[in-house]
């Protein structure tokens, strides 16, 4: 699949948001079936574990690294991290990257995708954002990587030899372990950060954005809940600017992942 320029990209771009919409509603529909047969309440332990590999692989490999650069890293790190973004189940890093970095460009101005101050917050919170076509010249760094760009290439093969192997090892890892952590990290995404950490909360900076830090959804979210932080130095390893604020994903990359 092309990163998109004429309109046979933008008809596979289409095609592509159908199968991240897909998934995240087959895993919403796993949740519900696995919640209902949980053979024993000790398998809700794994979704610790699984959330744990959520954070890794959205807030730190697919965000602060990926997207931001905020952070150097070993090769095996480099690429374990790449590997986890794909356990998220919301498609490509390298689509979300774009994505992303286009909302600090256009940030609750027109252009920004998932504004809810443009649109209603339920249509954020469900990803029925506003139609664009980010550009190639915003991720030349990301297509430069042979990995990054071999898993956005095979984004979708991947993650069905990924669930295949799950449930052949045991259905209770695949939904455990998987499935019902990233649709916790979805829902936590979208309606604690993309709609949360722009209507309510407070501001360190003074932006021109409607971005707040929002301490509760920051329990939640490992650093992520320090939105206008973030939008002010977007390229910081670490969203923490004061003693009393925490950041989880910072400390981590610090301690474990730095080079």
């Amino acid at each position: 699949m092309k990163i998109w320029g004429n309109n046979k990209d933008k008809i596979l771009s289409i095609r592509y948001a159908k199968g991240v919409w897909f998934l995240i509603l087959l895993n919403h529909v796993l949740t519900l079936i696995g919640l209902y047969y949980i053979p024993s309440y000790h398998w809700l332990l794994l979704i610790f574990i699984g959330l744990f590999l959520q954070a890794l692989g959205v807030e730190i490999g697919t965000h602060r690294y990926l997207t931001h650069r905020s952070f150097k890293t070993g090769k095996i790190r480099d690429f374990l991290l790449q590997i986890t973004t794909i356990v998220t189940c919301t498609g490509s890093p390298m689509v979300w990257a774009m994505f992303h970095r286009h909302h600090h460009k256009t940030s609750d101005k027109d252009g920004d995708p998932h504004s809810p101050t443009l649109m209603p917050w339920q249509k954020v919170w469900a990803t029925l954002w506003i139609p664009v076509i980010p550009q190639p010249r915003e991720c030349i760094d990301l297509l430069k990587d042979p990995l990054t760009f071999f898993i956005h290439k095979y984004y979708f093969y991947l993650t069905f030899l990924m669930f295949i192997s799950l449930y052949l090892i045991d259905w209770k890892i695949l939904i455990f372990f998987l499935v019902v952590p990233s649709i916790i990290n979805f829902h936590f995404t979208n309606l604690g950060v993309n709609v949360i950490c722009h209507k309510w909360g407070y501001r360190n900076f003074d932006l021109n954005d409607n971005s707040t830090n929002n301490t509760l959804v920051n329990y939640f979210a490992v650093g992520a809940g320090l939105h206008n932080n973030h939008h002010a130095h977007p390229s910081n390893y670490s969203t923490k600017v004061n003693s009393n604020e925490i950041d989880p994903s910072g400390w981590f990359i610090e301690k474990f992942l730095m080079k």
